[in-house]
């Protein structure tokens, strides 16, 4: 009886572990800066191997890749960026912090440096703006490129950023009743399903044009809010 209830107790306890550790990884994802002290240049990409991660990383700065980890960062490294000023060009029609790109029909926001939320926090944070989490209904492919490359431009932690869009019944949809997403711009990642990076959220990767992935909801990101501008009167009105 007491070895029954010994390895009762030694099931429990691994199964705390396991889900401990599952918790862990999920919400640091993949690129683990925080936990391995690794610039934000660098990325931290995680190949799962029979359920194992193995982690190789790429400088995006130089193009380096390697297996090992890189130095450590010094003082520099470890200091958040500062915002990065918005021109009167590429602020636009837009209100002041918000991006316009090429004087088109929507106003983006992009989260601070460290401001990384899981999907539903940042949908949340830009509902509290008076936005929405970014919804590509414009030309889907190109839009989800400019809110990428605008995103590099400032700066972001993570190498990838939330959008709305979600998956149900195996079909993907944009939040707030935006309608469906475009198979067009699905790319699936190579990681095997029912690891903890997989998901039901779709994530923009930013040094991809068309690598828009399924990403657990809870990892944090840092994510981009929208605004519709209102159409310009012609000269008639």
């Amino acid at each position: 009886m007491a070895r029954v209830a010994m390895i009762t107790l030694l099931v429990v306890i691994c199964a705390i572990i396991v889900e401990a550790r599952w918790k862990r990884e999920t919400t640091e994802s993949e690129f683990a800066r925080r936990k391995n002290s690794v610039p934000y240049y660098w990325e931290a990409i995680c190949d799962y191997q029979n359920g194992v991660c193995h982690y190789r990383y790429k400088n995006h700065r130089t193009g380096q890749s390697q297996m090992t980890q890189p130095p450590p960062p010094g003082p520099e490294d470890l200091k958040i960026p500062a915002p990065v000023p918005i021109s009167t060009h590429d602020r636009g029609r837009c209100q002041e912090g918000w991006y316009n790109w090429l004087g088109g029909g929507a106003c983006y926001y992009i989260s601070a440096f460290d401001d990384t939320k899981t999907q539903s926090e940042a949908t949340e944070a830009c509902k509290n703006l008076g936005a929405e989490l970014l919804y590509a209904d414009m030309h889907p492919e190109w839009e989800l490129r400019i809110a990428s490359s605008i995103a590099k431009q400032s700066k972001i932690r993570t190498h990838y950023f939330w959008t709305s869009g979600h998956r149900v019944n195996g079909k993907w949809y944009w939040g707030n009743n935006h309608g469906a997403v475009s198979n067009k711009i699905l790319h699936y990642s190579s990681q095997p399903p029912g690891t903890p990076e997989q998901g039901d959220c779709l994530a923009k990767y930013l040094y991809r044009d068309n690598f828009n992935v399924g990403k657990n909801c809870n990892l944090k990101y840092n994510y981009v809010c929208k605004i519709k501008l209102p159409r310009r009167k012609g000269k008639y009105g």
